[in-house]
């Protein structure tokens, strides 16, 4: 629900304090902002992480930012060792065991997916989804509702409204909190619909009182912060 986003490098090296002789394998679960982490690199200076280097394998849930109908993508530089003798099936009719992960050799999805790719200028199709981002916090502010969207991402993160609004809206929930993915279809007239919502339903009173805090951890509860 927050949003998270971590650092491949740094996982790696903390792995390795720990254990240098650790073999560590890193997937990356991008599912939602492995879509524009291309262009967050190219454009906007994310930091370049490197297949092979920085991590193993990593795994995209298409859909949910170039809205196509197959579900997700998954690539890996090499097998981990842990993998190589484990796991697969015998193939008569191909003659070896097979490791591919089930569909994968669904030739079918590859021009399915560059056909989509090429729909859409999605570099402004970024850019339009991060001014809604920064328009989403502003008038959350305004309202003094605390809110906050981590660097190059479009998961805006915020006190969870009321039971009913949550269900018209959507939005996933956890903790007393709740999230808004503002991927490009959600238009500036359903962003004013939903703040004028809650200002009409009595949420707003709530989402301000809720004790979010930050400090060098980052946004947080604040009393589960005071526990920890």
């Amino acid at each position: 629900v927050k949003g998270a986003l971590d650092d491949p490098r740094r996982v790696r090296r903390i792995l390795l304090e720990e254990n240098p002789d650790a073999t560590v394998y890193i997937h990356l679960d991008a599912a939602l902002h492995g879509g524009f982490y291309e262009i967050c690199v190219r454009e906007y200076g994310a930091p370049n992480y490197q297949l092979g280097v920085d991590f193993d394998s990593i795994s995209i849930s298409m859909h949910k930012w170039f809205g196509g109908a197959i579900a997700s993508a998954y690539i890996r530089k090499e097998a981990p060792a842990c993998m190589c003798n484990e796991g697969g099936k015998y193939v008569s009719y191909l003659g070896f065991v097979d490791k591919s992960i089930s569909c994968s050799r669904d030739g079918f999805n590859a021009p399915l997916w560059l056909a989509r790719i090429r729909q859409f200028d999605w570099d402004r199709e970024y850019a339009d989804a991060r001014a809604s981002v920064a328009y989403l916090v502003e008038q959350l502010a305004a309202l003094g509702v605390p809110a906050w969207c981590h660097d190059h991402s479009i998961i805006v993160v915020l006190p969870a409204p009321g039971k009913e609004t949550c269900i018209r809206y959507q939005l996933a929930t956890h903790d007393g909190l709740a999230h808004i993915v503002l991927v490009p279809s959600a238009t500036r007239e359903l962003i004013d619909d939903f703040l004028q919502h809650i200002q009409e339903t009595g949420d707003l009173e709530a989402m301000r009182a809720f004790p979010l805090s930050y400090d060098e951890t980052g946004w947080g509860v604040a009393d589960h912060k005071a526990g920890a």
